[in-house]
């Protein structure tokens, strides 16, 4: 045992030195290393020319030159991670040819480098770096690799025309968003490209209004019905093309005899529009047809009949949607029933209900109510009216604030308010007429304001 100890000793030793670079010359055994492995770089892959260049941020003299040739051998070959730190080294460097292996590598996928490229060259606030032509390589590579945000710069600069526009670039652009691939032979694919063609972009508007009524011209005639409602749409209105109500109708009664529905809705709603066209039965018909049994659309159906003082209707398509649950109906029904004058006492249990829920328009409605007739009660009528003000002191009742002001309680406004009125009135008897006339609520109860445009 006592000699075996050494033995093993002396053996260790002995491999040790074996991969050791001589003590004499260190400096020429790495070069030897780093020349073998670059060797091994140009003939075996990219890994080796990876690990030989890993410390170039901290290489100098000859080594860096080795490196920097190991980098351009696996940039060449199409590696992404060769050419950015390639481009990094020859940055440091100074070098002119920097830029152009910075695109080399956003052309392969380096994200990052095409994001400093187009901020770099695709602002107009830098003049001194700013080359839309060259921000716009970067950002269509970008895309091309999927990253959504460059493909919105590129619709961007062609919108704000910092660049020729080319309508294949904005295609494939645009399929990319939508689809998330450039290519547009699947129907699918076209109707979404046709969709975001006609949506708004920002400040500049649609894209392109024109493109998305050919596409969806084109989808509708190869039978794509989900197409020729849009198309209907943009033919009524004349939006990127001529106007054609008779084309629109056409197409509308298709789509909605094929089951769409808001072909049927839209339908409803050209017919419930004041003229030649008016007929609110058949209205009626669409809207139901259109909405099915959602609730919230047959709601907005009954409204729409609302605004045109349509009762029956409305009160029709509202108690429907009050039944299925939907408490914000209840509040509409019950004002259109106090607005026909029927079932007085329902009317009122609904409108209490929805003034109870913040329903300004139910507690106005419900006020009316209690002040005549089988369900007069004067202290409700209070009641709604003060719930129907809340806390707004703006539509206090003049009277209250005049009271206030004369037993030394109101604000120096008051004071003001109520000197002027008693001034007024001494000098005009008929001003307190013109306050109560101004003072009178609308009788509309929230429906003598339209808030459905017709189309």
């Amino acid at each position: 045992m006592r000699v075996a100890v050494p033995l093993s000793l002396l053996w260790a030793c002995a491999c040790a030195s074996v991969g050791e670079p001589p003590a004499s010359d260190p400096g020429q055994n790495a070069r030897d290393w780093e020349l073998a492995q670059l060797e091994v770089c140009r003939t075996e892959g990219d890994r080796a020319c990876l690990f030989l260049a890993r410390d170039w941020p901290y290489a100098q003299g000859e080594t860096r030159d080795r490196m920097a040739t190991a980098l351009q051998i696996t940039c060449d070959r199409g590696n992404v991670d060769g050419c950015r730190s390639l481009a990094g080294l020859l940055a440091q460097d100074r070098s002119p040819r920097a830029l152009e292996v910075e695109e080399r590598a956003c052309v392969l996928g380096a994200q990052v480098e095409c994001t400093q490229l187009y901020l770099r060259h695709g602002l107009p606030s830098r003049p001194e770096t700013y080359d839309p032509e060259r921000a716009m390589r970067a950002a269509e590579a970008a895309c091309g690799h999927g990253d959504p945000t460059h493909c919105e710069y590129v619709l961007r600069m062609e919108q704000e025309g910092q660049v020729s526009p080319s309508p294949e670039r904005r295609d494939r652009t645009v399929a990319r968003l939508a689809c998330g691939h450039s290519r547009l032979e699947e129907p699918a694919c076209r109707l979404k490209v046709a969709a975001r063609y006609g949506v708004s972009a920002g400040r500049h508007g649609a894209l392109d209004v024109a493109r998305a009524r050919r596409l969806y011209n084109e989808l509708c005639a190869e039978g794509v019905i989900e197409a020729c409602h849009p198309e209907a749409v943009y033919a009524w209105s004349g939006e990127g093309g001529p106007r054609d109500r008779n084309l629109a109708l056409r197409l509308l009664q298709s789509s909605c005899e094929s089951g769409l529905g808001p072909s049927c809705f839209l339908l409803g709603r050209i017919a419930l529009t004041k003229g030649p066209t008016y007929a609110p039965t058949k209205a009626a018909a669409y809207f139901e047809r259109g909405c099915g049994d959602q609730q919230p659309c047959l709601h907005e159906a009954g409204l729409r009949f609302a605004y045109k003082a349509e009762w029956r209707w409305a009160e029709t398509l509202l108690e429907k949607t009050c039944r299925a649950g939907q408490d914000s109906a209840c509040g509409d029904l019950g004002r259109v029933l106090v607005l026909s004058r029927r079932r007085a006492r329902e009317a009122l249990a609904l409108l209490d209900r929805a003034c109870t829920q913040g329903d300004s328009a139910a507690c106005r409605a419900a006020a009316h109510l209690s002040r005549s007739g089988s369900t007069a009660n004067r202290a409700a009528a209070a009641r709604y009216d003060q719930m129907a003000r809340g806390d707004d002191p703006a539509q206090e009742p003049l009277t209250t604030t005049i009271k206030r002001s004369l037993r030394g309680e109101g604000s120096p406004g008051d004071d003001r308010l109520t000197t002027a009125v008693i001034v007024g009135t001494a000098l005009l008897p008929v001003w307190p007429v013109y306050f109560a006339v101004l003072e009178r609520p609308p009788q509309g109860f929230g429906f003598e304001h339209h808030h459905f445009p017709d189309p």
